[in-house]
């Protein structure tokens, strides 16, 4: 119902209208709140209709920061919650337009009441009818124009007199200079009649005339701004022509670009150069400068080698599928496959060379170990940023030391294929270059060179050098035991036994009738000795050879001794028969 004229028209109605009047929600609000508080209400009307997402809502007061009074789910909407940020703008509806109709009425009837029926009338829908040779008020046009109402052409001249009124179909017709540049007909449709163009738009906005709408075919509407082809909207879609196409950052539950029918699904921008999917409300994938995050699995047809389920646009028979495992394809053919338990390459892998510290081949969560390469033929494997194991085509160097995975579950080499060992210390006699995991101080070292010691229980125990195999301490080892004893002990003048008879055959008692050598003295090698010459002993004491000839080269120490046994019985014997 209209208030004019019992009640003189405010600017609550008909307020100073402003262009993109828009401001943000400062603070989250629910579906139910009626005060809603903004960053600022300036230029927004007292009383009007503002609009939230897809929410409109109308308030009766503002504040300097809110809007109060707030009817939720206005004119058809839904009342929903809206998140802190989310941009509220001031929007017009149908009660706005219904609300001046009501008034222009009401002003109409007054006038007609107050002009009189024989001047002018405005009929109850808004229809004016004016009597001919009557006169409007108009100013700024120099020349004829013509406007068209319900009852017919209504011609003026300049000085707005009425010159003509002929009947016509149409509802309101404007001419200028008596060319027809648009019309309103019966059914409410505006007509311009000129398509206009891209510097010259058909429908522009106060005084810029540049910017506006404009049609430059067949089914196609078009924007222009600064006389710029901006948009156009045909059977086929919206096109951006120039610039970009701007909307508001959104959230996962209310992304930026979304649908009409599904507001929770589609585009938002997640953070600083990032662009994430979201369906009903959940991120599903995001994508940023450096790579692509799906929180869902990708899911594609198998393909094939020629045509891959995952491919590139100018290389269509490159990329990935799916044939019992995945599989890489290059120009249509496989290159490598995966399945559970292995990788396969059908070429060769090729990497950077690497350093110590950002190996060629590494790890997600240790980028500084793994494999790289140092010169040709070296490839080196480096833990920490620190070289652990340098492997070339000659050898073998380890830095640390190896351990196999399981505690005694792992050989080194085999009984084919042996290894030849280096060790980059000498070790001591408390720790061994080479020793046990159980029993650190046992085991090998270099004493000097050409000379190799053991060590047990951390004490030097026996040499190893170019003169023999001797005891670390002179006058400390056995060799053998009474329950560890060797089968034979060999040496170039002759073999060492024992004398247990279990190791002898066709024993016989020697004769004391076989002379001993005589005792002598002689010098060798720069020291005095005290012993015996091999050439006077006896020839039947001799050793005998395999070959059943005398041993003529052999030292007879075991000879002599037998000899000697048998002069030494021999007296013990006539020892006793004089005591008797």
């Amino acid at each position: 119902m209209a208030n004019y004229p019992s009640t003189a028209l405010t600017t609550d109605l008909l307020h100073t209208a402003v262009n993109n009047l828009e401001t943000v929600l400062d603070g989250d609000i629910t579906d139910s709140d009626t005060t809603i508080t903004v960053l600022t209400t300036v230029n927004f009307p007292s009383v009007g209709a503002i609009t939230i997402d897809a929410e409109r809502i109308a308030y009766t007061g503002t504040t300097a920061t809110s809007f109060t009074g707030c009817t939720r789910g206005f004119g058809g909407t839904s009342a929903v919650a809206h998140f802190d940020g989310t941009t509220v703008e001031f929007t017009y509806g149908a009660e706005f337009h219904n609300d001046v109709r009501d008034e222009v009425i009401a002003i109409g009837n007054d006038l007609r009441s107050r002009i009189g029926t024989d001047t002018a009338k405005i009929s109850s829908i808004g229809d004016v009818e004016l009597p001919l040779n009557s006169k409007l008020a108009l100013s700024g046009f120099t020349s004829d124009y013509f406007l068209q109402f319900a009852a017919g052409v209504v011609n003026l001249n300049s000085g707005g007199n009425i010159i003509s009124n002929v009947p016509t179909a149409y509802n309101h017709i404007w001419r200028i200079n008596g060319v027809e540049i648009g019309r309103f007909e019966q059914n409410g449709y505006l007509l311009l009649k000129a398509a206009g163009s891209a510097t010259s738009p058909a429908l522009t906005l106060g005084d810029d005339t540049n910017t506006g709408l404009y049609k430059s075919g067949a089914d196609i509407l078009d924007f222009t701004r600064a006389g710029t082809h901006s948009l156009s909207i045909d059977s086929f879609g919206t096109r951006i022509k120039a610039g970009q196409m701007l909307t508001q950052d959104g959230s996962v539950t209310a992304p930026g670009m979304s649908f009409e029918n599904d507001s929770n699904t589609g585009l938002y921008r997640s953070a600083v150069d990032q662009l994430t999917i979201a369906a009903s409300g959940i991120p599903v994938c995001s994508f940023n400068s450096s790579n692509v995050i799906s929180a869902f699995p990708f899911t594609a047809p198998d393909g094939s080698a020629s045509a891959p389920s995952f491919r590139f646009t100018n290389d269509l028979d490159t990329g990935m599928y799916y044939s019992s495992g995945l599989r890489l394809a290059f120009a249509g053919s496989q290159v490598a496959r995966f399945n559970s338990t292995s990788v396969f390459f059908d070429n060769p892998i090729h990497a950077a060379n690497g350093s110590a510290s950002s190996p060629s081949y590494s790890f997600l969560n240790d980028t500084d170990t793994g494999i790289y390469w140092s010169s040709s033929g070296d490839v080196r494997i480096t833990s920490n940023g620190t070289d652990r194991l340098l492997v070339r085509t000659s050898d073998i160097t380890v830095n640390n030391t190896i351990l196999p995975s399981v505690d005694n579950g792992a050989d080194i080499g085999s009984t084919s294929f042996g290894w030849r060992t280096y060790f980059s210390g000498d070790g001591s006699v408390g720790t061994p270059a080479f020793t046990f995991k159980n029993d650190p101080d046992t085991g090998f070292y270099r004493d000097t060179s050409d000379n190799i010691k053991m060590a047990l229980g951390g004490v030097g125990e026996y040499i190893f050098g170019q003169t023999g195999f001797v005891p670390f301490t002179d006058n400390t080892n056995s060799c053998g035991g009474g329950s560890n004893r060797w089968t034979a002990v060999y040496a170039v003048n002759g073999t060492i036994q024992t004398s247990h008879s279990s190791t002898k055959e066709n024993i016989v008692e020697v004769s004391a009738s076989i002379p001993l050598p005589k005792a002598v003295e002689f010098d060798r090698d720069g020291r005095r000795y005290l012993g015996y010459l091999n050439d006077d002993v006896p020839v039947t004491g001799r050793p005998i050879l395999e070959n059943g000839e005398v041993d003529t080269k052999s030292n007879y120490e075991q000879a002599v001794i037998g000899i000697l046994c048998a002069h030494i019985k021999n007296l013990e014997d006539r020892v006793a028969v004089l005591e008797e």
